[in-house]
Parts: structure tokens; sequence; C-alpha cells
């Protein structure tokens, strides 16, 4: 997928939710904004839960939302410094080429997760 084929499908994208993995932690939440230029994509997320791989593994919030309390969550990529791959399935991933174990997956807005079900929301 080139970056411009993503710009044309940001509307799409709004309302999904996106998983970022990072550093060896994985988060998720749906996304809010997206701002879009020539050389840059910014997502703004509406909140952002973290999965806790102890125990029985579960989504736990992270103290970020951005509608009332909480720091507002922003991914920033530049344009020349992400691979952009369609998965198929309504599944977008952006990969940062700089950084070996981060990146980042869009899901199809069935595939969401209420946030009823994040403990500690």
């Amino acid at each position: 997928m080139t970056f411009e084929d993503f710009l044309h499908r940001r509307e799409s994208l709004v309302r999904r939710d996106i998983e970022s993995c990072l550093d060896g932690d994985t988060y998720r939440g749906p996304i809010k904004v997206l701002i879009l230029d020539g050389t840059s994509i910014t997502i703004v997320l509406a909140w952002r839960a973290r999965y806790d791989n102890t125990g029985d593994g579960e989504w736990v919030g992270d103290g970020e939302w951005v509608d009332g309390e909480g720091e507002e969550v922003r991914l920033a990529f530049f344009r020349e410094d992400i691979v952009i791959e369609d998965l198929g399935e309504g599944k977008v991933k952006i990969v940062e080429k700089k950084m070996n174990n981060r990146y980042h997956v869009i899901f199809p807005q069935h595939q969401n997760i209420d946030p009823k079900k994040v403990k500690g929301f």
C-alpha cells in the first residue's frame, strides 16, 4: 500500500482500533482523528489501553484518556520513516523502519475493543 493509498482511505480508518507494539508492550485504542499532510501522519486516539500479559491476560486502562482526563495520546510518523502494508481483511499495518520492534495495526471496526471490558475504565 502506498502513502497515497493510505491518504485516500483516511476517512474509513477513523473510529477503528489501532494496536501498537512498542518495544515489547502492546497498546490499543480507537482512532479519534487522523491528521495527514504531504510528509507526515498524526493519529490521535480517543483512549488507550495496555495489554497485561501476566496471569489470564487482559486489557487494562493506562490512564490515557483524551475526552475528559489524562494526556492526549498521539502517534506521529514521517512518510519516509514508515512502510504501510495492506494485510487484507480490513487490516492495515504501519511499520516504523528505524525502530526494529515498533509496528501498528489498524483493525476493522467490528474488531474494536469494548471500553467496558477494559479493566480500570
